[in-house]
């Protein structure tokens, strides 16, 4: 978008995706924006302040800081020696417009950020953090384009690009194995013919980038953030801070939700991971999660102990409602299968807050893979090789869970996990910690869209336990709908990462201070009152720093 005719080039556009962040931003004007602006020598400045993008609006979210609008006003304020018309326009969040506004209006008056001293200065060094990888190309590629018509966002000795050309990707690259494609590829290359560009716009006709599926009604329509607003009332503000309790028994369950209470958490899941079984005598000689179904199909000693692993748990659901009444109380449950899951809970623990549906089947494509002959590197489940087609909320999976939650009449939350542990790749890079090409931030943003036709909420993790979940990750996943991250470490998940999930979990193992492993045969320990505290306060610290 840069305008036509003799207004080619005025109009100066920044296109960010949903989530996007002060960094981000930050970004855009000081290296897009604010270079374009000097050039311009504008008269007047004419802001429309809708602070949609706010952290803590639920329509926008693309969690701005207050301090970064205070930063970004006060560089305006150096141009067009200060004139400047602020003109309020939307938002949806009363307490996000108001700490906005305040900050803009510290800016117009020469302070600093509220909250921040006098002595501490202003400006980007506590505004902002380093923006995404693929945040900062998009960017660049902005300012590239943009620099024909504005000579300030040239970079020293840079080429420029007058107009895009169209990028024709040789047939023999868009067939056969990755070896083969790569050699057409690398034939390709020529002074007109960039290696970067080419293999983009393979990757872009392989995976069929430009046909994504648009996202169902209740995703444009915003429905879980609303829904996790009205579910979480007692506290405005996220991240929201839920532990999980594995039950070994009522009063080993009662224990632990109270030690949460007490340190400031938002709420609680109760899961039973087998360790109780109500009879105690269903259970098997190994401690593990037995599934089992509610028609009766999963017969013998496994599906016995299983639907005694459910009983228990109702058991211990049921005591811990009635002692805390308004404690938001959810119910995890990975011995059914997730369209069983609301019949279930509807009937054993009606008053339940949040129900999750841990193996939800949510396949974003169907992915062609290629294995290496002798391994070489190549993860197990091999690499992505090109897309047969896009899948969308049609699937049977997730229309049977969308079907048994309108006959449940179910009105609490439903957290749906995806690209975590124990569940498939979309793609080789989804573990990547730094760069994520685009093919594999489309996957796994079709993958939380898929999955936010049917939850309210949803849930990623790292594959391997014990590790923070990867930045690029969250941020190709944040943004569709409110996301919460499992965490199995007492450290908070990479700094970058914070202020895109709206929910944070933790497991009974990381609180108990015992380092656990996932499988362990034998019981967990209660939660550590002193670690819980930590979490807490860490999580609350570091966000509240973030705006």
């Amino acid at each position: 978008e840069v305008g036509s005719g003799p207004g080619r080039g005025f109009t100066v556009n920044v296109p960010l995706p949903q989530g996007y962040g002060g960094a981000a931003l930050w970004e855009v004007c000081a290296n897009v924006l604010v270079p374009a602006a000097r050039r311009f020598q504008p008269d007047l400045f004419i802001v429309s302040a809708g602070f949609d993008a706010a952290v803590g609006d639920p329509l926008g979210g693309c969690k701005v800081t207050p301090a970064c609008y205070h930063e970004l006003t006060r560089q305006l304020m150096e141009l067009a020696d200060g004139r400047m018309v602020v003109v309020l326009e939307g938002g949806y969040n009363l307490n996000s417009i108001s700490k906005s506004m305040a900050a803009c209006v510290h800016a117009l008056l020469g302070d600093p950020p509220p909250g921040h001293a006098p002595d501490k200065g202003v400006g980007e060094r506590h505004a902002f953090t380093k923006p995404h990888q693929f945040h900062a190309d998009l960017v660049d590629k902005v300012r590239t384009h943009l620099a024909q018509y504005w000579p300030s966002l040239r970079e020293e000795g840079e080429e420029v690009v007058v107009e895009a050309v169209e990028i024709r990707v040789p047939a023999a690259a868009l067939h056969g194995t990755l070896a083969e494609m790569e050699k057409a590829l690398q034939d390709h290359v020529d002074e007109e013919h960039c290696y970067e560009k080419l293999k983009a716009r393979q990757q872009a006709l392989l995976f069929h980038l430009e046909d994504m599926p648009k996202p169902p009604p209740q995703v444009l329509e915003q429905v879980g953030w609303t829904a996790m607003r009205q579910s979480f009332k007692a506290r405005s503000g996220s991240p929201y801070l839920l532990p999980i309790v594995d039950i070994i028994s009522v009063e080993q369950a009662m224990h632990n939700v109270n030690l949460a209470l007490q340190t400031g958490a938002d709420g609680v899941w109760l899961v039973n991971n087998g360790h109780a079984h109500t009879p105690p005598e269903a259970a098997l000689g190994h401690i593990a999660v037995q599934r089992t179904n509610l028609k009766g199909t999963c017969g013998g000693a496994a599906g016995k102990a299983g639907r005694a692993q459910l009983d228990a748990l109702a058991e211990c659901f049921t005591a811990v409602r009635e002692n805390f009444g308004v404690f938001w109380i959810g119910i995890s449950l990975p011995q059914l299968p997730p369209a069983q899951a609301f019949k279930w809970v509807s009937s054993h623990c009606p008053k339940a807050d949040g129900v999750w549906l841990h193996h939800l089947t949510c396949r974003p494509a169907d992915i062609v893979w290629e294995k290496s002959p002798d391994g070489g590197g190549v993860p197990e489940h091999g690499l992505a090789v090109r897309m047969d087609k896009w899948m969308t909320d049609h699937q049977p999976a997730l229309k049977a869970v969308k079907r048994e939650r309108q006959i449940a009449h179910w009105k609490g939350l439903v957290f749906g996990c995806v690209a975590g542990h124990h569940q498939e790749m979309v793609h080789e890079q989804q573990e990547a910690p730094e760069h994520m090409d685009e093919v594999c931030q489309a996957l796994l943003t079709h993958s939380a869209t898929l999955a936010s036709s049917v939850c309210d909420v949803v849930v990623t993790s790292s594959l391997e336990r014990g590790k923070p979940c990867p930045a690029p990750k969250v941020s190709a996943m944040a943004g569709v709908t409110p996301l919460a991250l499992l965490s199995s470490c007492m450290v908070s998940d990479n700094p970058a990462t914070i202020g895109s999930a709206e929910i944070v979990l933790i497991d009974a193992a990381a609180l108990s201070g015992e380092n656990l492993p996932h499988d362990a045969e034998r019981a967990p320990a209660d939660f550590d009152a002193d670690r819980l505290r930590t979490w807490v306060q860490q999580w609350r610290s570091e966000s509240e720093a973030q705006g």
